[in-house]
């Protein structure tokens, strides 16, 4: 023993030497002591705890995990119980209204809230419990007692309490009583726009519009929550047909005599949303004056007609920005939106004149990059001069070797070279851009290319491959439609190069821009005896028809596809296309309609699904109330 108390002693000191002989002692003696005076406080919390609570606390738990499983009768006599042994235990009160109140026993619920009431006399929210309860139990009158009762312990200043109440009011059918008491508070207090959202939305139930959109009004000048709140009512108003009237007639009478400028803006978008521009224009206008927008709600109103695709409302925005701000930060994009609508607008000579503009006055070098790309755009694409195009993109890669101008005009090269069949030049310049650091839609953009020259070319085994690769690298990519689309085709025409050596001349002839070639292309194909791409070519043709705003061509090749070939791929787009063409005849729409939803119901896999379930969405919305 000596001999192991001096080994503990070398390895552990002597404080530690004390411990571990009590530690043998305690052994040693087969049991370990305790003093019965600690003054661990978790061994004293141990010695006092109740197991009475402890039991309540058990019942607790149970009851709420009876009512997290919608066991409410369980739960209720769970809690009825520990109501019995303990009924100013709060939890256990709340908990057994819930349950009362979700097993409709309205009598026992309100037996229990009075009882809590004459606890605690001054609590108002037990007694809105209570009237709740009682309109709960078709006891109109005896709750009309309890709210006014309620009403006369509350102080004017306490509005929170107020609010409270009036919420609880038009909640359990007393909208007008709520009514009554904000006009006295109101009057009591000298504010009239007191509760107003309240008010508003008492007025809308009560379909009394006018009255509803004045109150609403009010609370427009505020820079609280409240004003957003209020903007959106009367934009509601104005939206929903049967209110739309009576809202539109107090507001505009308001705007002629008061200036506010989110009345002006909320004027012009409902305007503008009914494609009514004059006024649309006239009250964005009036609410850059009042104000002191510097321009930015007449930005917001041209972002808006662009994103409508109003061409000539855009047109007309942008001057009267550009006569009226000399220098202003609204210019640069005002400039870039108004060449973009005039160029939309077929009129391509007055846009390049404004990106002209753009690079004299602008000083930044990405907007002159961007405008002087947006140029190459307009020769190679819309004027298809191809030439001029490629000169503007050698003068933006030479001029600004930076910023995204610079990155579009690189790749909008090669894309000109395709168009000219110059097909080496476009290679060179693709395997270039291989070697830069571009986003993954651009890199897909290159490698179609490069595998579409490759079909151009008729080397189908190698275009194959890279249509193949392209699928597998960019699985969610934009060109990955048109790549299984050419895969299909050199798999189900494999063998016969006649058919193949047709089909690759058609997309080329496409690609560049060759409608007469392309055409005489896949009308051969349809004849052809060999039929297997004949669904194809009739795809194609009604997409180039189409092109040339050749409608009737369009439907001619739809019905064929549908009548020939019943079970092709191509069938639902051009289903789809048909109802496209329909839905622009008011008097096709219900046809289009039915085509929308046979549609969903037959090919819900297809890639149009989403845009087809959104026309359908605005048909009905478009639809007049019953």
């Amino acid at each position: 023993m000596i001999e192991l108390i001096s080994s503990y002693a070398k390895l552990f000191g002597t404080r530690l030497l004390l411990v571990s002989l009590l530690a043998l002692m305690g052994v040693a003696n087969g049991r370990t002591e305790v003093n019965e005076k600690s003054d661990d406080p978790i061994i004293l919390q141990r010695q006092k705890k109740n197991p009475q609570d402890e039991r309540q606390r058990q019942q607790l738990s149970l009851a709420r995990k009876l009512m997290d499983s919608k066991n409410w009768q369980g739960a209720a006599a769970v809690l009825e119980t520990l109501y019995e042994t303990n009924p100013t235990h709060g939890v256990v009160v709340n908990q057994l209204m819930k349950c009362l109140d979700q097993l409709k026993q309205y009598p026992k619920a309100v037996d229990l809230v009075r009882r809590q009431i004459q606890r605690q006399s001054n609590n108002f929210h037990l007694r809105l419990r209570l009237a709740e309860y009682l309109v709960k139990q078709d006891s109109l009158d005896a709750a009309l007692g309890v709210y006014n009762k309620i009403i006369g312990m509350v102080p004017n200043n306490s509005i929170g309490s107020y609010q409270s109440i009036v919420n609880n009011m038009v909640l359990f059918g007393f909208p007008d009583r709520a009514v009554e008491l904000i006009d006295s508070l109101r009057l009591a207090l000298s504010d009239s726009r007191l509760f107003a959202l309240q008010k508003g939305g008492i007025l809308e139930q009560k379909r009394e519009y006018a009255e509803a959109t004045l109150e609403f009004y009010h609370l427009l000048g505020d820079t609280a929550r409240s004003a957003i709140n209020a903007e959106m009512k009367i934009v509601s108003l104005l939206d929903f047909p049967v209110s739309s009237e009576a809202a539109l007639e107090v507001l505009t009478e308001i705007a002629d005599q008061t200036p506010n400028h989110k009345l002006y803006k909320i004027l012009s978008d409902f305007y503008l949303k009914k494609q009514q521009f004059e006024p649309a224009f006239e009250y964005a206008v009036r609410r850059d004056s009042s104000g002191n927008q510097k321009g930015i709600g007449l930005l917001t109103f041209l972002r808006n007609c662009r994103e409508r695709e109003l061409n000539d409302e855009t047109i007309r925005m942008s001057r009267y920005i550009l006569d009226k701000y000399e220098s202003s930060p609204i210019l640069p994009e005002t400039y870039f939106i108004y060449a973009e609508a005039l160029a939309n607008a077929a009129r391509y000579d007055e846009a390049i004149n404004i990106y002209d503009t753009i690079v004299a006055v602008l000083p930044r070098a990405q907007d002159k990059a961007s405008a002087l790309f947006e140029i190459g755009q307009i020769y190679s694409n819309q004027l298809d001069d191809c030439p001029k195009g490629l000169k503007m993109y050698d003068s933006v890669i030479s001029t600004f070797p930076a910023g995204v101008g610079y990155v579009d005009a690189l790749l909008a090269r090669p894309d000109c070279y395709i168009r000219l069949g110059e097909y080496e030049q476009a290679r060179k310049d693709f395997a270039l851009l291989r070697h830069r650091h571009l986003d993954e839609n651009r890199k897909e953009e290159i490698e179609y290319n490069l595998a579409l020259m490759d079909f151009f070319e008729k080397k189908f085994d190698s275009c194959r491959v890279a249509f193949r690769k392209l699928m597998i690298d960019f699985p969610m990519g934009y060109f990955v439609n048109d790549a299984l689309r050419l895969l299909m085709v050199i798999n189900e025409a494999e063998g016969d190069n006649d058919l193949l050596y047709l089909y690759s001349s058609a997309e080329m002839f496409k690609k560049r821009r060759m409608p007469d070639s392309t055409k005489n292309r896949y009308e051969a194909l349809t004849r052809s005896i060999n039929r297997v791409l004949a669904d194809n070519a009739l795809f194609g043709l009604m997409n180039l028809s189409l092109e040339e705003a050749d409608t009737t061509s369009t439907l001619n090749s739809i019905e064929k596809l549908a009548e020939e070939f019943p079970d092709s791929y191509y069938l639902p787009y051009g289903l789809k296309l048909r109802a496209d063409i329909w839905l622009l005849n008011e008097a096709k729409k219900p046809e289009a309609t039915r085509e929308y939803r046979s549609l969903l119901e037959n090919y819900p896999d297809y890639p149009f699904v989403s845009k087809v379930r959104e026309i359908l969405r605005k048909l009905e919305a478009a639809q007049p109330v019953g």
